[in-house]
């Protein structure tokens, strides 16, 4: 039995079950925009010297991390319409 098909048959209130799939769903999620970021940082960088101070200032914004509540549903739609959680589906 899958994780998913477990937590949906765990008896657990709906409650716990989401906030395990939100957690789970976050780690991956950061890991992805951090790099997604990194690589837009040095692009930039690499087009304008000057670009370093605002791209730095976006880079700090969305590192501060969130309740990702919105990128976690859309994901979770997104596999609720038969999607694939494969690496093209993060970025």
């Amino acid at each position: 039995m899958s994780e998913d098909n477990a937590l949906q048959s765990s008896g657990a209130p709906i409650e716990d079950n989401f906030d395990k799939l939100l957690h789970r769903f976050r780690a991956g999620f950061e890991a992805a925009l951090e790099s997604w970021v990194e690589v837009r940082h040095c692009e930039a960088i690499d087009e304008v010297a000057a670009a370093a101070e605002v791209t730095g200032v976006l880079k700090e914004y969305l590192q501060r991390g969130g309740k990702r509540l919105r990128p976690a549903l859309l994901f979770y739609a997104h596999l609720g319409c038969g999607g694939k959680a494969d690496s093209a589906v993060m970025p």
